[in-house]
């Protein structure tokens, strides 16, 4: 058995890991969104650049893309 100083180490330890891993986990989930993000915006500015939209039109757009990424 061992002694209660050595088991709250552990415990803190254990703790500390997964608090860490759900950092890195949360680091990569928004680094996808973020790509994601690009890669719509991008998209977006081209189909309508092509399609001589306005910039009204592209800014909605846009603004649409962000808002879709954010939810």
């Amino acid at each position: 058995m061992l002694p209660l100083y050595q088991v709250e180490e552990l415990a803190k330890g254990r703790y500390q890991g997964a608090l860490a891993q759900s950092q890195r986990t949360q680091d990569y989930d928004r680094s996808i969104r973020q790509g994601k993000a690009r890669l719509a915006l991008e998209r977006a500015i081209e189909q309508n650049i092509h399609s001589g939209a306005s910039l009204g039109e592209l800014k909605r757009d846009m603004i649409a893309v962000l808002r879709r990424v954010a939810e």
